[in-house]
């Protein structure tokens, strides 16, 4: 399994991107509110219900991630 991004929710997306274009020396790609670098996305939920604090979340891929699910 392999860890392919991070993703960050926060409330002000903008913000916090332009904090990892200067930490990562990298220009991220902007879509609206949501803002991709190499291996870190920056989401701002707006009006999506989440639990009232910001969030990350990991992403993970496999050629058989299924099998890992017997592990839980």
């Amino acid at each position: 399994m392999k860890l392919r991004s991070v993703c960050i929710g926060t409330a002000d997306a903008q913000r916090l991107a332009a904090f990892y274009s200067t930490v990562l020396q990298e220009e991220p790609h902007a879509d609206g509110n949501h803002y991709s670098f190499s291996q870190i996305n920056i989401w701002n939920p707006s009006d999506v219900k989440t639990s009232g604090e910001n969030s990350i979340w990991l992403m993970f891929s496999d050629t058989d991630i299924d099998a890992y699910m017997n592990v839980w």
